[in-house]
């Protein structure tokens, strides 16, 4: 989405987030911009030098990819494309990520971290990098499972106390 005018971008829209090196100053000062609650977007495109910051709900249909730095907060992203979708760049870190895909897989070539819950609703999980549930013993994360795989490796951290938790295995 390139800003012509101060419309919200649609739906539809792509949405692209550059820093100064590759757009001077159109964007902001400090090279970020904020993804509110109920956007909803096909691709995010994060330049380098560039910040996303997400807060509350986000839905994307198409790609991430994150050349840059992607905050997160206590955000719920969504992904819920009709064909295959990739999340790419850097180490990316997620509070709430939710996957409800019809068809077609959620394509990880890059670290991600879900420091929340990782709800798989529907649609499978094809990660080349690790995909990580929780950041330690006192953080661990949750995973919501209805339908779909995980097809990489996954690493989840579990609270150092007795209890039971679903860890899928396949």
């Amino acid at each position: 989405w390139l800003r012509q005018t101060t419309e919200t971008p649609g739906s539809s829209d792509k949405v692209y987030v550059l820093g100064n090196t590759n757009a001077g100053l159109c964007v902001s000062g400090s090279n970020n911009i904020s993804v509110i609650n109920g956007s909803s977007m096909t691709d995010l495109m994060v330049a380098t030098g560039a910040e996303a910051d997400l807060t509350g709900s986000i839905t994307v249909s198409g790609d991430i990819t994150n050349d840059g730095t992607v905050n997160c907060g206590t955000s719920s992203l969504l992904m819920n494309g009709t064909s295959d979708q990739t999340l790419s760049g850097n180490a990316t870190t997620l509070y709430n990520m939710i996957v409800n895909k019809s068809s077609g897989n959620l394509i990880m070539s890059t670290p991600v971290t879900v420091t929340g819950t990782l709800t798989m609703a529907s649609g499978d999980i094809v990660n080349s990098q690790p995909l990580t549930i929780g950041t330690s013993d006192d953080v661990t994360g949750d995973l919501n499972y209805t339908s779909g795989a995980i097809t990489g490796q996954v690493k989840r951290f579990f609270a150092n106390s007795t209890g039971s938790k679903f860890f899928p295995v396949g």
